[in-house]
């Protein structure tokens, strides 16, 4: 998972670079952490929730809410957040482990973890 940097085999260090550690422009990092959160009819904890994961900022991470066929609009939830972190995909109905599957097959990041909408994290959870 780690790289060598190019400067660092010439000096003869061996230097692990992490993935997200990079020159690179932010938007092209690749994630750490990976959370996947399917939904299914819980619109009114979907706020609450993704508030508690994206309030990470020293974590590079990306959030993918899957919605498996929701019928209380969780999108007029999804709207409001403005946040690059965030990956919305929609699927009819299939069941928890059908969402799960497509959240983690979209998934860039090391580290793979899921929560549910009506689950909140402490601050720092993640990090630790």
């Amino acid at each position: 998972m780690f790289r060598f940097g190019r400067n660092q085999l010439a000096a003869g260090r061996r230097t692990l670079t992490p993935p997200w550690a990079s020159t690179q422009r932010p938007d092209t990092l690749r994630p750490l952490v990976s959370v996947v959160l399917p939904i299914y009819n819980h619109a009114g904890f979907l706020a609450e929730s993704l508030s508690s994961i994206l309030v990470e900022n020293e974590l590079p991470l990306e959030v993918i809410v899957v919605d498996d066929g929701s019928t209380d609009s969780p999108q007029t939830v999804l709207d409001k957040v403005r946040d690059p972190r965030l990956r919305t995909v929609r699927q009819v109905n299939l069941g928890l482990a059908s969402a799960l599957n497509t959240g983690f097959a979209l998934a860039g990041g090391s580290f793979l973890t899921w929560t549910s909408a009506d689950n909140v994290y402490l601050r720092g959870a993640l990090r630790r």
